[in-house]
């Protein structure tokens, strides 16, 4: 008991730095010019990749349904993100659910899939060690 007291507090010690992002699709500040969805969740997995071989701790993606944003299944595309990076964590920054079970289902489902190939990368990486 007493070291689980302990490794509690040590865990609270720890500073963790994470971005994250809700795929905005939003004018160019410079240009002026609207990137497709498509381009936009690559640069989204670029970021991702970026950070983390800069060495960031997590990395957070959003759900919306709506023209102006560029991912509606985030599990789909933090699976992508989890094929393309080696130690970041992915998250959820928001998943909509509705009222009835389906959404909720189809919601557990989608992330159980990207659970299980985020696992696989990471057993890939132990064993290659």
């Amino acid at each position: 008991m007493k070291g689980d007291c302990l490794m509690s507090i040590a865990n609270q010690d720890k500073f963790e730095f994470g971005i994250y992002t809700f795929g905005e699709i939003i004018p160019d500040p410079i240009t002026g010019k609207i990137i497709s969805a498509e381009e936009r969740i690559q640069n989204i997995i670029e970021t991702a990749k970026l950070a983390d071989e800069a060495g960031v701790d997590i990395f957070g993606l959003g759900e919306h349904h709506r023209l102006d944003f560029a991912v509606s299944a985030t599990a789909v595309v933090l699976a992508a993100i989890a094929q393309a990076t080696k130690n970041i964590r992915l998250a959820s920054a928001t998943t909509v659910l509705g009222r009835s079970l389906e959404p909720i289902l189809h919601a557990m489902h989608e992330w159980g899939t990207k659970h299980t190939l985020h696992k696989r990368q990471e057993m890939n990486e132990r064993a290659s060690k």
